[in-house]
Formats: C-alpha cells, structure tokens, sequence
C-alpha cells in the first residue's frame, strides 16, 4: 500500500515497515538514510554516528537522544562523545567495566597460580607449597614464576582474544579499532599492569573513573576490553 510517503519497506535493522522517504526507523530509530535497505546495517560504525556517554550506544550524529538508554545528546553530552568516546570496538559492544574485569582477574591468577604448580611437580620435582616456603628463590622455579603470566597472558589474548577468567564473564580484550591483539602487544599490555598499580593501583581504578572503561595498560597498549 502506498502512502503520501512513498512505498513501504522494513527497515534493516528491526524489520520494522517504514516509508520512502522518512530518514529514521519508527520502531529502533535507525538512520535510513545511511545506506539502501537492502544493505545490511553498518552505519553504527560510520564516522558521522556518536556514542552515548552513558551506555556507549552507537547514533546518529544528528540524534537528539540516545537510541538505547534514552539520555539527551545535544549539548556538553554529545561534545564530550564527539570528543573521547567515539570507539569503533564498542559499536557491537559495551564497556567491561571495573569490578567485573576485577573478578576475571581473580579467575585468572588462581589459574596461573594452579598452573605453576603443576609445572613446577613436572619439570622441578617440587611442590608449590615447598617453593613458597623457601626464602631464596633462586633458578628456574623463578624464571617461570617471573614468564608464566605473560606467557599466559600473551599466548590466550593472541589466540582466543580472551583469558579464561575474561571468557567466563564474556568479554574480549582487542585494539581499539575492533581488530585483534597479537601475541606482543597482549605481553606488552600484561607487563603494562606493573605501571597501572603505581602509585596505589591509580591505573588500575582509572577504568572505574573513565567512561571509556580503560586502563593505564589499555592506554599504553591502545587496547579496549569489550562485554558481549
């Protein structure tokens, strides 16, 4: 059926039916006008579409309101998205933000931890309990207690994109443009840590304290981790 707005058609995002014409979605607010319908929807990674400074939901540059959470972008709001937040890995995604990335970090040091118990009975015929009792730590049980986070680290993030602890909490850590983490960057990102805890783990509560949930280490390895 045709109207005074042209023929109808769904728009490709939702399904919704729309007419020729009209520039955004009526159902999801998807802007219309960015490709054909027959397209699949890829304008959220455009570089005329803003972030919200809240949720970090991709929109249209000329969005009055955030498309997912409903917050006002006009103003000190979409300024400050044009600004700092406009992350291609967070058009799909959302920010994994401090305390759940906290808890993935337990998960993964008692996974090192039991793993370096296990290489230890394995190649120095010692126990984890024996070598933590010793008050000079001398020889390879050190050399692989000083690689095996980076090796853990380095080896996981290259291959998977994850850790087992980040997996289990669905997230990723990948470059800031959505690509992959290879296997130097993630080992520099893991040594990066060491600079995140001086002075009083600053770095590290700086992913609480910045909308964009990243780290001194992510700064410094330009890598975001992302909540899928």
């Amino acid at each position: 059926m045709t109207t005074e707005h042209g023929a109808p058609f769904s728009c490709p995002a939702c399904g919704q039916e729309n007419h020729e014409g009209d520039r955004f979605c009526g159902s999801c607010g998807h802007n219309l006008t960015a490709q054909s319908p027959a397209e699949p929807a890829s304008d959220i990674r455009a570089p005329s579409s803003i972030a919200c400074p809240r949720c970090h939901h991709p929109n249209d540059a000329h969005a009055e309101f955030c498309y997912n959470c409903g917050l006002p972008l006009a103003g000190e709001g979409a300024a400050a998205s044009r600004r700092g937040h406009r992350i291609p890995a967070y058009a799909n995604a959302i920010p994994g933000g401090f305390w759940v990335r906290a808890v993935a970090s337990i998960i993964d040091n008692v996974i090192v931890l039991a793993l370096f118990g296990v290489l230890m009975q394995i190649f120095f015929d010692t126990n984890l309990s024996d070598y933590l009792q010793e008050e000079n730590y001398t020889g390879g049980p050190d050399l692989l207690n000083l690689v095996l986070p980076y090796l853990y680290a380095g080896i996981l993030v290259a291959r998977w994109a994850t850790t087992v602890g980040k997996r289990a909490l669905t997230m990723y850590i990948v470059r800031v443009d959505g690509s992959r983490v290879g296997f130097g960057r993630a080992v520099g990102r893991e040594a990066a840590k060491l600079l995140s805890t001086l002075p009083f783990g600053m770095g590290l509560f700086m992913i609480g304290l910045r909308a964009d949930k990243r780290g001194l280490h992510d700064l410094i390895a330009d890598t975001v981790v992302v909540k899928r």
